[in-house]
């Protein structure tokens, strides 16, 4: 997204909410944790989502920076830090980095992504 005029923060913010959109689309239970707030800043947390017949909870970071060391060691280490709700994923969203990116449409794919995860994995060991 650089060299286009565009800020990759905000598009990072766009696409939680394009993630939100589509999981509410999809009838996943979910919550999007407020941008700066406590989940967002303290526990590396943008999505908590609640699986249905009592499976635990997913907790789950976006990121739209692939391999960024540092963003990663950070949620790992708030994982191993802070009191567990659930089972923590950290997904890394690589797409088009041109400013004609459609991120709802990415968004809608993450979501299904998730969706995915959610009904066929309910073991993760």
């Amino acid at each position: 997204m650089r060299g286009h005029g565009s800020n990759p923060f905000k598009a990072g913010l766009v696409l939680e909410q394009a993630v939100s959109d589509g999981l509410a689309q999809l009838g996943v239970e979910h919550r999007h944790t407020p941008h700066r707030g406590e989940e967002d800043v303290r526990d590396c947390l943008d999505l908590i989502i609640w699986p249905a017949g009592g499976r635990p909870v997913l907790e789950i970071q976006l990121t739209l920076r692939p391999k960024h060391v540092t963003k990663i060691f950070g949620f790992a280490f708030r994982a191993l830090t802070t009191a567990t709700r659930g089972i923590r994923l950290y997904i890394e969203v690589v797409g088009s980095h041109r400013r004609s990116a459609d991120l709802a449409a990415i968004g809608r794919r993450v979501a299904e992504a998730i969706n995915t995860i959610i009904h066929r994995f309910r073991d993760f060991g």
